[in-house]
Parts: structure tokens; C-alpha cells; sequence
């Protein structure tokens, strides 16, 4: 932390008490609620603002409902700009900014001169014009007069790049990117952004058209929309701005004559053009963010393609490893165990015991186990997959693992007997302890997903806690005798 930064902590630490109920915290849950608050707000203003400022009727000395809200927008957008004066903001150094006078400093340096400007209360001097003006002067001067006053509603625009910042900011206040996919997000923001370009680009061009008396060469007047309903006009807006927006052609029978309509049409091509160009970008970025784990996949695949020719395996074999690294990886590429061994020792502890605790409790070797060393182990334990027909140990080999079944079905099967264990089954924890050869086969029937615990590693944590030792030890010693107990009556019950 630079001198700056230890200054703001030092003037944050020494604020009164005074001081502190009247600025609110970054990572309060107000904060959280205003800005889901200010981002709806926001969204519905750029939608209803140029709607109004293109299609709303004429009637002086009355307020219809959809002035009324725009109004309220405005009024609620001045109050957005006194409170951003005392909320608390994070700097670059991750410190918590609670200082008033830091706070208002930072604040006119950023987000001050974009909220101000597309504050703009349009509807506000528009009623203030209305009740001004001589009562003689003819209704349809005062009509384009007014709407000159409300083309100034294009300054709502900048609200996009504060629509922006609230999303950010919801996705850091609300871990929305945990529970809604990145590519999800950013395709509703590219579908929204694209909505509001269109929406606002119908409405501009009625609503220019409206700043003079309508002639025959205007678009308007050529489509007979002068007297259709508010609907039709704007669904004849929409189709004009999608077909230039796609430089499809004019949207009308004819090319434009006025000034204004081809200014228009030129900026549309343009925009579309541009945007274009963004939507392909978007589209390419979230495609190679989306394949990448299954490009990862594929390059390994190769990998494997070959070893196994250059090895000649038999065809079966190969066939046999396809299938494996199909099951294993379902088409994407995760190497879990270098993934969880970059994480600190408490999260990889979370994860491991999310995924394995109920599979080990239900082991009799570990039920009276300690929380703390069970976790332990927990931690020590590897994921092993295997297909049907693979065999997972040999009867009479070395045993240094013990298994605990994920899901899938195994064969546990010797000379005299065969027993089908399932899911939250365990099997080979004799191994852990004594040094002896297996006593079965093991066999897996379907696809399995097994945890292993290596004798090694359960012996590094035995030598953690010798206690926990000698009650595994009794424990695994009578579940011993209890197997061969029941070997032997089966024998004698075979002969």
C-alpha cells in the first residue's frame, strides 16, 4: 500500500460518527438492491424515452400516463446523482473509500458529467413550454416546437454505458456469474444492446421527422402513416430501421428525398455495419470460450491417435481406450487434479469432502473416526474411472488401495462366492492395514467412478494421529475374521 492509500485508510479509520450514517457502504445491501433497482429503472427509461419522444400525441395542458413515468425517470435519475455522492467506492488498491470528501472527488472525475447530461428532463420543460406560450399560437407550431425541445431525449443514450457499469457491479455484489453462465450473460447483453439500437433508431427516425411540417417527399406521408395508430407506426419504424440496420434496403418503396431521411439512412448503414461487425466478434469470442475445453479434448485425442499407432495396438484395444476417454471426459478436457491442487488446502478440503463425504462415513472403518481426521483423509483421496469388463484388482496381487464407490456396480468374486457391490459400496480396506495379497477379484459390471485411498497416504495420516490408528486397526480386524468366517462356511456348504 503506497502513502495515498495509507492515508485514505487512516482518514476512513478516523471518520465520525456523524460521517458514517450518512455514507453507505460498497458492499452493503443497500448498495446490492440499488443497483438492481437503478439498472431496471435505467433499462425501462431507454425504452419508454424515445417511444414518447416519437409517437406520444399532442395535447396541451395534459399529461398522459407515459410522460407521467418519464418524469418520474427523470426525477429519479437527479436523485441518483446526490446519492452517488455519499456511497463508498473500492479503489485500485482494494481499499474501501468511505471518505466524503474522496467520494465526491472520485465521483465528478468519473460517472458525474455522463449522469448529468443524460438526465436531461425533456418532460419537465416540455410542461413548463406548454404553460408558457401564448394561448393563441397555433397547436401544430407548439407541436414541432415541442418536439424539438424532445429530440434532446437522445442524450439518454449515454445510460447504455452506465447500464454497463450496473451489470459489472451486479456480477461482483450478487456472484450472479456462480449460479448464471458468463456466455449467458454476455449473450442477454448482446441481445439487449442490439434491441435497444433498433428501438432507438425507429424512434429517431420518426421522431425527426416530426421537427417540421410533413410534405409529400417524407417518408411518412408517402406510407400513409399519418393517421394509422400509435402500433402501426411503430411497427412500420421498426421494419424501416431493420432493413437498414441489415442494409437490406430504405424500409419504404422509395429512396429517401429530404435532407433529414438520407442523413438518416447514411447514419443507419453505417451503424448496422458496426454493429455487425460487433455481433460476429461477440459470437466468435463466446464460441472459442465455449469449445475450448472440447478443443483441448480433441488435441489430446490426437495425442492418443498416435501412441497407438506408432504402438500398433490391436484394434479392440484402441477401440476399448476410445471409449474410456469418452466416458472420462464426455467430449471436454478437465484435468480435475491439477485443478484442485491450485486451490488453497481449506477450498481443496471443501471440495473433496463435497464430493466424498457420505461414500467414507458410511465405511465401518472410519464411522467412529474424528471430523477433523476424516477430513484428512478425505483430502488424500484420487478419482479413478473404469469401464465394464475392466478389472480393478486381481485375486492374489499386492493390495495397496481401498475403493469407495462413486457410481457403478462391481463383481466381487473368488473360487467359492461372487457379491455385486453398487453405489456407496466400498471394497479392498483390508489393504490399508495388513501387508497381504488380495483375497477377490474385483470386476467393474458398468461404468465406474471409484475414490481410492492409497495405503501411503492413509499411513501419513495415521502417523498424524496414532490414536485413530489402533481403533481403524480393531475395526478392520474383526470385519477380517468376518470374511473369513463366512469364506469357510461357504466352502464347507460347496463340498
Amino acid at each position: 500500500m503506497d502513502r495515498d492509500e495509507a492515508d485514505l485508510y487512516e482518514e476512513n479509520t478516523f471518520l465520525t460518527a456523524r460521517q458514517e450514517r450518512l455514507i453507505l457502504h460498497p458492499h452493503g445491501r443497500f448498495k446490492k438492491y440499488y443497483i438492481m433497482f437503478m439498472f431496471i429503472i435505467s433499462f425501462v427509461s431507454l425504452i419508454t424515452a424515445p417511444f414518447t419522444m416519437a409517437f406520444e400525441t399532442f395535447q396541451r395542458y395534459s399529461i398522459s400516463p407515459l410522460k407521467a413515468t418519464n418524469m418520474l425517470f427523470d426525477a429519479i435519475f437527479v436523485v441518483d446523482i446526490f446519492l452517488n455522492f455519499r456511497i463508498g467506492y473500492i479503489s485500485a488498491y482494494q481499499v474501501i473509500i468511505l471518505n466524503p470528501e474522496r467520494i465526491r472527488m472520485a465521483y465528478l472525475k468519473t460517472w458525474f458529467i455522463i449522469d448529468v447530461i443524460s438526465s436531461y428532463p425533456a418532460d419537465y420543460i416540455a410542461v413548463i413550454f406548454e404553460y408558457t406560450v401564448p394561448p393563441d399560437m397555433p397547436s401544430e407550431e407548439i407541436m414541432i416546437l415541442l418536439q424539438k425541445v424532445r429530440l434532446f431525449r437522445v442524450l439518454r443514450l449515454l445510460r447504455i454505458a452506465r447500464l454497463v457499469h450496473y451489470i459489472d457491479k451486479l456480477k461482483l455484489l450478487t456472484e450472479l456469474e456462480l449460479f448464471i453462465n458468463d456466455r449467458i450473460i454476455r449473450l442477454g447483453s448482446m441481445i439487449g444492446f442490439i434491441v435497444l439500437v433498433l428501438h432507438w433508431n425507429a424512434c429517431i427516425q420518426y421522431a425527426i421527422t416530426r421537427t417540421h411540417p410533413c410534405t409529400e417527399s417524407c417518408w411518412i406521408y408517402k406510407e400513409n402513416l399519418e393517421d394509422k395508430s400509435m402500433v402501426e407506426k411503430y411497427t412500420f419504424s421498426v421494419f424501416r430501421a431493420i432493413s437498414q440496420l441489415v442494409t437490406m434496403g430504405y424500409g419504404s418503396t422509395e429512396p429517401p428525398r429530404e435532407i433529414e431521411d438520407l442523413w438518416i439512412v447514411m447514419t443507419s448503414f453505417i451503424c448496422g455495419s458496426f454493429m455487425y461487425q460487433n455481433i460476429l466478434a461477440h459470437m466468435s469470442a463466446m464460441a472459442a470460450n465455449t469449445q475450448q475445453a472440447a478443443m483441448l479434448y480433441r488435441e489430446k485425442i490426437s495425442t492418443v491417435k498416435e501412441y497407438m499407432s506408432y504402438r500398433k495396438l490391436p484394434k479392440e484395444l484402441r477401440l476399448r481406450i476410445f471409449d474410456y476417454y469418452e466416458t472420462r471426459y464426455q467430449g471436454k478436457w478437465f484435468n480435475e487434479q491439477y485443478i484442485i491442487s491450485q486451490m488453497s488446502e481449506s477450498l481443496k478440503e471443501e471440495v473433496m469432502i463435497h464430493l466424498c463425504i457420505r461414500l467414507v462415513r458410511k465405511a465401518p472403518l472410519f464411522q467412529k473416526v474424528d471430523n477433523n481426521i476424516l477430513n484428512d483423509i478425505i483430502t488424500n483421496l484420487q478419482c479413478e474411472m473404469f469401464q465394464p469388463g475392466d478389472i480393478v484388482f486381481l485375486e492374489g496381487s499386492f493390495g495397496n488401495k481401498m475403493y469407495f464407490i462413486e457410481y457403478g456396480e462391481v463383481q466381487v468374486e473368488t473360487d467359492f462366492f461372487k457379491k455385486k457391490l453398487m453405489d456407496g459400496d466400498y471394497f479392498g480396506e483390508i489393504s490399508l492395514l495388513k501387508r497381504v495379497s488380495r483375497t477377490a477379484t474385483v470386476r467393474a459390471l458398468t461404468l465406474c467412478n471409484l475414490f481410492s485411498l492409497n495405503t501411503e497416504r492413509f499411513e501419513e495420516v495415521c502417523e498424524a494421529y496414532p490414536e485413530m490408528k489402533k481403533t481403524i486397526a480393531e475395526t478392520a480386524a474383526g470385519r477380517l475374521e468376518t470374511l473369513h468366517d463366512s469364506e469357510l462356511e461357504k466352502q464347507t456348504m460347496s463340498k
